[in-house]
């Protein structure tokens, strides 16, 4: 096809899909609300629960060094934030599943007006971007959140916000800004500079109801639920048993309450097989910020059956028999977890050099170590040395 004739297809095709919006956008069945009426009201006061949306919106959101995002906004609800005079009435939408549950961080808030890109990156301080997009919501954990570095301290600040746009169209915006203030960071922030800048953003239309090629590259957060799951199943599907069923109940959705991870490992703890401690050995956990021997060995996990001591002390015995299919990356975790398991202690070994330390509170502890000189060469002479450590604490 001549190229004018492909620009006039597609100028046609969009300004077709613009006229089935626009009728979609007039029609607002019960139950649900109109966004652009809701944003329009003269009386933003009243707090407005999670709602679907008719019509829906749909977009790609583009920059930042990452994947486009093809939004699908769902639901939409108004908030009021703050107590007193600082309270404020607060428009959202997002892509949230039927059940309140999100998929990802679909999620901006609405301000009648946004700053252009352009502003955004001429912005070298923070106090440039508190004055453009105002302070994040919850800047203090933001703060909390961050890391010391030679007397600089870092931490990220983040702001999801949308707004109208021409022609009955909505802005999105996305911005990450990685920051970093001498000291602390904490007494004053706003002096911070900004070390890296990340913009994403996209123009969102009403969806077209039960346009098939428009449905499928704008997923709703159930679809996408769908998606992630049968890739997790596919993925557990590669762990042995009895590891499987345990790591399927940590991945188990709308579990927020871990009942049901709870459940699974109290079946680990009415029988402790040592299979399942060789397998969680070995099992690449790195990343996840804990440890499935640790969840299982210690208290970590509300409502998960507490131990007797004769399978607890089964499950340790097991645990240091592990430490010879365990990885070198792992060795020093598990040494820290089987040091709590057991009540504290310190672990000094001189060949290769171990020095290791966990001190028991009640309701904390705390770990230190001066050296750990395992690698992949002594890491069978470690392996061993760990094993006759504990099995001599054990007797």
């Amino acid at each position: 096809m001549w190229p004018f004739l492909q620009r006039a297809r597609f100028a046609a095709i969009v300004a077709f899909a613009f006229f089935l919006a626009g009728r979609a956008a007039a029609e607002t069945p019960p139950g649900t609300l109109n966004l652009l009426e809701l944003v329009r009201q003269k009386d933003q006061a009243k707090p407005i629960e999670r709602t679907r949306l008719a019509p829906e919106w749909v977009g790609t959101i583009r920059g930042g060094d990452e994947e486009n995002l093809h939004l699908r906004l769902t639901h939409i609800g108004r908030n009021t934030k703050g107590e007193g005079k600082e309270a404020t009435s607060i428009i959202w939408a997002a892509r949230m599943r039927e059940n309140g549950s999100f998929v990802g961080c679909d999620y901006a808030e609405f301000r009648s007006k946004l700053p252009t890109t352009e502003e955004l990156k001429a912005a070298k301080k923070l106090s440039r971007l508190f004055e453009l997009l105002g302070p994040r919501q919850d800047a203090f954990q933001a703060i909390a959140d961050g890391w010391g570095f030679r007397e600089r301290y870092h931490w990220i600040e983040d702001w999801n916000y949308f707004t109208t746009g021409d022609k009955g169209t909505l802005r999105w915006l996305v911005v990450c800004a990685s920051v970093s203030a001498k000291g602390d960071g904490r007494s004053r922030p706003a002096l911070a500079q900004i070390d890296e800048l990340k913009i994403r953003e996209g123009i969102l239309r009403p969806a077209i109801p039960g346009f098939a090629p428009e449905e499928d590259l704008f997923k709703n957060a159930d679809q996408l639920h769908e998606i992630e799951e049968r890739a997790q199943q596919a993925k557990r599907a590669k762990i042995p048993q009895p590891l499987r069923d345990l790591v399927a109940a940590d991945e188990a959705p709308d579990d927020s309450d871990l009942k049901i991870f709870a459940a699974a490992i109290s079946k680990v703890r009415k029988n402790p097989d040592p299979e399942i401690f060789k397998q969680m050995a070995a099992y690449d956990d790195s990343g996840m910020g804990f440890s499935y021997l640790a969840r299982v060995l210690l208290d970590e996990i509300t409502g998960a059956d507490p131990w007797t001591a004769e399978n607890k002390a089964k499950a340790i015995q097991h645990a240091v028999d592990s430490l010879a299919v365990a990885p070198e990356g792992k060795l020093q975790g598990m040494s820290e977890t089987l040091l709590e398991a057991i009540g504290g202690g310190k672990l000094d070994i001189k060949e290769p050099e171990m020095d290791l330390e966990v001190k028991l509170f009640e309701g904390s502890k705390s770990m230190s170590y001066s050296r750990w000189g395992v690698n992949e060469e002594n890491r069978p002479k470690a392996v061993k040395a760990l094993q006759d450590w504990f099995r001599a604490k054990l007797k």
